[in-house]
């Protein structure tokens, strides 16, 4: 990997995240070629968007609402708030909810994972209500617990009004949003992601079948799941995940025309991307190194050492065609005037990976020690090296 080093005076903390923003130069599909109204396909470990169109756009999301639901629900298990061992009761507002039911009875009772299996599963918006009932009184209560959730993740094109994703005014996200949503669920939920790809199960000990509304599962063999969602105000709608070799993408797809449009397209773009691009360590969790394998430093004033090593706190990959990945160059840009005490593991600056012109990665450079600040005596020799060499 060709590197250049590069100090400059002014710390510059440009919008590195915007160059993750928009569609990866490097990739060739032409969004024309899709029906979805707007899709996304993002790499989760490095937050490239391989592509996207329309991508912003605040539409109506059906089912793939639940993945809010889901979370919550795990998360309050995690914290204690709610125990597998729950029962959940159905209730008449449960039982009235339209659209696809396990037909939970008013008055029953189902434990809390056949709960969650029958909203993963199949879709269950009766399955929904009655969760959202059990954790907060009310579907309403429930729902503003999923605005709050979706506000702490940064999902500002995200608002919900039902927590069965049935259409109604105000209730929407954008394929964006829903994809950072499904990165948190595929990267930190493994319970949810264990329902999302299980084709088929049952309830009531067996009695009532499960089927999964993802036909992916089924159809391709990197499927790992995650969430579908129809109405006749959102079409057909799709959060899918998918895993090969190690690499994980994940797909949305909202507004396709018909349900197998938006398999296929989800299908046609993991395809693309498994075969097109590929993940790549352009630097290692520790010291920054130069061409020659020599440690990168930073100036401090008034140190007990005048340089700072510099390190990153964790790999720095990219995603993209294996035929730039070995032609990748990198830029350090370190803040100007460092001045001692400066602890372990502070941010000084940035190192940014390019190919070709086009910023592909981008890391703090933190300090590798602590510097103190300089003695009487360091100050009094520093002094005289400088009088000495007048």
């Amino acid at each position: 990997m060709k590197k250049v080093l590069v100090f400059i005076l002014l710390f510059s903390l440009c919008a590195f995240s915007a160059a993750y923003a928009e569609t990866s130069p490097f990739c060739k599909l032409d969004p024309a070629v899709f029906d979805s109204e707007s899709f996304i396909l993002i790499e989760p470990e490095t937050d490239t968007v391989v592509i996207e169109h329309n991508a912003d756009d605040k539409k109506p999301m059906a089912s793939i609402t639940k993945l809010m639901v889901l979370l919550i629900a795990d998360e309050y298990i995690s914290e204690g708030k709610l125990s597998p061992d729950d029962i959940v009761t159905g209730t008449a507002a449960a039982k009235a909810t339209e659209g696809s039911r396990v037909y939970l009875d008013d008055g029953e009772k189902m434990p809390l994972d056949d709960i969650l299996k029958s909203i993963s599963i199949p879709s269950a918006n009766d399955a929904a209500v009655a969760l959202a009932e059990h954790i907060s009184g009310s579907e309403g209560e429930f729902v503003k617990l999923m605005n709050k959730r979706a506000e702490k993740m940064g999902l500002t094109n995200t608002h919900y009004v039902t927590a069965s994703g049935l259409d109604a005014d105000g209730h929407y996200s954008t394929a964006r949003d829903i994809a950072v949503l499904s990165k948190e669920i595929m990267l930190n939920h493994p319970l949810i992601m264990q329902h999302a790809a299980t084709i088929s199960d049952t309830v009531r000990n067996g009695k009532f079948p499960l089927n999964n509304t993802n036909n992916l599962l089924s159809t391709y063999e990197y499927a790992t799941g995650l969430k579908t969602g129809t109405t006749d105000g959102a079409g057909y709608c799709l959060a899918a995940t998918a895993e090969k070799n190690g690499t994980k993408l994940i797909a949305v797809l909202l507004g396709a025309p018909t349900s197998a449009d938006r398999f296929a397209e989800a299908k046609y773009l993991f395809e693309y991307a498994f075969s097109n691009f590929a993940l790549s360590t352009v630097q290692e969790k520790g010291l920054i190194k130069d061409d020659e394998g020599q440690e990168v430093t930073a100036k401090v004033a008034r140190g007990n050492r005048l340089s700072v090593p510099l390190k990153v706190k964790k790999d720095v990959c990219v995603y993209i065609p294996p035929a730039y990945a070995g032609e990748i160059r990198s830029e350090i840009i370190i803040k100007d005037k460092l001045t001692a005490p400066i602890p372990e593991g502070t941010a000084v600056g940035k190192v940014n990976y390019y190919s070709g012109d086009t910023l592909v990665a981008s890391a703090d450079a933190v300090t590798a020690t602590k510097i103190k600040k300089m003695n009487i005596f360091q100050a009094f020799f520093h002094v005289m090296k400088a009088w000495l060499s007048i």
